[in-house]
C-alpha cells in the first residue's frame, strides 16, 4: 500500500466513525449529532415526545390573512437548538398516573381538575386531554412529572403562585425535567406543517378531520353558530390524537382539541430576525397557544395568539410538555 493510498484509507476510517448512528443526523450548529426531526421517545408514564430541529420560519400573519391580529406582526424568528415537544396534549390518564406516582407529592395539584361535561358535550374520558387547569397548575405539574421519571424538575414555583409569585425556569441542563413550551417553540413547530394559516391547509372548511374546533357536531349538541360547515364527530373534546396524524413530525391536536399554556408571559414579538429569543418571564398575563372544541376556525390559525390570568381555568384549556434538547438521556 502507498502513503497516499494509506492516508486515503484512514480518511475513510475516518469518516464512517465520525458518522453520526442510526437514527441521528449531524448537528450543523455544534458539529455533533442530533435526532432525526420526528423522532419519538415514550416516558414512564405513556406520554411521548417528538424531536423538532432547529428551525426558523416567518412567525405571525400578514394583514390580508383572515382573522389577523394587531399581535401577529410578521417576523423571522430562528433556533440554533431543537426540542423534545409533547405528540399528543397531556390526557386525563396521564395526568393520573403522574400524581399518583409523584415522589414528592404537591397538595396544591388539583385531583381531577377537569370538567365531566359541558352541558350535553362530554369532556371526560382517560384518553381526552386535560382541562380545567390554571399556569399555576400547569407548572407545577410540569415539575411533578420530572420528579416522576428521575429528571431535575425545571421551575421554582412560588407559594404564592396564584398571587403573582414568581416562577423561573432555570438555565436547561442534563437531566433537566419538563417544562411549558414557548410560543417562538410553539408556532416554529406548527409552521413546520406548511405556510397556511391552518398548518397544512389553507381554507376553514377542511378543517374537520384534522382538528378539533366548533364545527357541526358541536352545534348540533350545544346549540351553538358552526365555525364550520363539517363535523368531526365530537362534540366536546376528543381522545388526544382521534382524529389522526397530519403534522410531518407526528405531532397531533397543535391547533385543537383543548387550547395550550406556554410558558411566557403575553407581551410584544421579539425583534424581526431574532435568534434563539429568550421568553418573557414575567406578566400579569400568560401566553395561550391553539385553538379547541368550543372555538372557531379564527382561533385555531396558527399565527393566532391568546392570554389569560395565570389563575384562569377554562374547559377547553390544557397544556402540552417539552423537554429541552440537552436532556437527552433517561426516560
Amino acid at each position: 500500500m502507498t502513503l497516499t493510498s494509506m492516508f486515503v484509507a484512514l480518511a475513510m476510517i475516518s469518516s464512517v466513525l465520525a458518522a453520526c448512528p442510526q437514527g441521528m443526523v449531524e448537528d450543523e450548529g455544534s458539529k455533533g449529532c442530533r435526532p432525526e426531526d420526528g423522532a419519538r421517545r415514550t416516558t414512564t408514564f405513556g406520554y411521548a415526545l417528538r424531536f423538532v430541529g432547529p428551525r426558523e420560519a416567518t412567525l405571525g400573519s400578514g394583514e390580508l390573512e383572515g382573522g389577523h391580529e394587531d399581535d401577529e406582526p410578521l417576523v423571522m424568528l430562528r433556533r440554533t437548538t431543537g426540542w423534545w415537544l409533547g405528540e399528543t396534549e397531556v390526557t386525563q390518564a396521564q395526568w393520573d398516573e403522574v400524581l399518583d406516582s409523584d415522589p414528592e407529592p404537591d397538595p396544591r395539584l388539583p385531583l381531577k381538575p377537569w370538567r365531566a361535561r359541558w352541558n350535553e358535550a362530554s369532556l371526560s374520558g382517560p384518553q381526552h386531554p386535560v382541562q380545567g387547569i390554571t399556569w399555576c397548575d400547569a407548572v407545577r405539574f410540569a415539575n411533578a412529572a420530572s420528579r416522576v421519571v428521575g429528571r431535575v424538575p425545571v421551575y421554582f414555583v412560588s407559594e404564592r403562585c396564584e398571587k403573582g409569585g414568581p416562577v423561573v425556569a432555570k438555565e436547561p441542563a442534563p437531566r433537566s425535567g419538563f417544562r411549558l413550551p414557548t410560543e417562538v417553540e410553539w408556532e416554529l413547530t406548527a409552521r413546520t406543517a406548511g405556510g397556511y394559516p391552518w398548518g397544512i391547509i389553507g381554507e376553514s372548511q377542511y378543517l374537520c378531520g384534522i382538528e378539533n374546533i366548533r364545527d357541526s357536531a358541536a352545534g348540533l349538541v350545544l346549540g351553538w353558530e358552526s365555525s364550520v360547515t363539517c363535523s368531526d364527530g365530537y362534540a366536546g373534546t376528543a381522545p388526544v390524537g382521534a382524529l389522526g396524524t397530519h403534522h410531518p413530525l407526528g405531532i397531533s391536536d397543535l391547533l385543537g382539541n383543548v387550547r395550550e399554556w406556554c410558558y411566557d408571559g403575553y407581551g410584544e414579538w421579539p425583534p424581526s430576525r431574532a435568534t434563539d429569543p429568550e421568553p418573557l418571564e414575567r406578566g400579569a398575563l400568560r401566553s395561550v397557544r391553539g385553538g379547541s372544541w368550543r372555538t372557531s376556525a379564527s382561533w385555531a390559525r396558527v399565527a393566532n395568539r391568546q392570554r389569560a390570568k395565570r389563575t384562569h381555568a377554562a374547559e377547553d384549556l390544557g397544556l402540552r410538555l417539552v423537554l429541552d434538547a440537552v436532556a437527552l438521556s433517561g426516560n
